[in-house]
């Protein structure tokens, strides 16, 4: 029985054969889909705890890392958005030549947008590449479908040729569509799996960029908005 099998597997149609290696290159990509996000949110979470306890440790100088070089390259959202706002900030400082260390309304309104803006520039490119999970997920169970329903389609057709419901005449149809549908579904589930948890990662770091974004912008209104 089991030698019937898995010959009916090797020969399967091509339609079978296309399918499966339609499902292969889709799974690799998934993979390293996932590898990819897996690493570049898990540097970028490092990263900002470091700088958020950095930054914390003296908040009476927002400003002590803007020169540092470390930032411009480091993965972290929030360095990203710690950098356009103090950029706006040193500009505004400038600015005042008659009172440099004080901001009117509309430089602080100036700072908390360029932090929104940063925050959905960060949002989009931490979200890049989901889609591929998205559609992956929902995609895959219906290209294994269409396997599924093919090869019971090639079944009857063996039936209706030989005349006869033998394992010998159906094991080939049933096989491939068996095949095809376990390929969809193993395809689907890590790329559903991995994408819920990567949604609730991307979830989370929002909620603490937005942190950041008010406690960024309640230091500098203390130290540096007019009386």
């Amino acid at each position: 029985m089991d030698n019937v099998i898995f010959s009916s597997i090797r020969e399967a149609g091509w339609m079978g054969k296309s399918i499966l290696l339609l499902l292969t290159g889709i799974s690799v990509y998934v993979w390293a889909v996932i590898g990819i996000k897996f690493k570049m949110l898990a540097a970028a979470q490092r990263s900002s705890r470091a700088l958020l306890k950095v930054f914390r440790a003296n908040v009476a100088n927002p400003l002590q890392l803007f020169n540092d070089p470390r930032l411009k390259n480091s993965p972290s959202p929030i360095a990203a958005m710690y950098l356009a706002a103090s950029r706006d900030l040193v500009y505004h400082i400038k600015e005042n030549t008659g009172a440099p260390d004080k901001l009117s309304i509309v430089q602080l309104d100036g700072i908390e947008n360029s932090l929104k803006r940063a925050i959905s520039d960060q949002i989009l490119n931490l979200e890049k590449s989901l889609i591929v999970l998205a559609t992956a997920s929902s995609a895959s169970p219906f290209i294994g479908l269409f396997g599924t329903v093919w090869g019971i389609m090639g079944a009857f057709r063996a039936i209706g040729v030989q005349g006869a419901g033998s394992i010998d005449a159906v094991a080939p149809g049933i096989a491939e569509a068996l095949i095809t549908t376990a390929a969809g579904l193993a395809v689907a589930i890590p790329a559903m799996i991995a994408y819920n948890y990567l949604v609730d990662r991307i979830k989370a770091m929002t909620s603490e960029m937005d942190s950041f974004a008010s406690e960024y912008i309640s230091i500098v209104e203390k130290l540096y908005m007019r009386d």
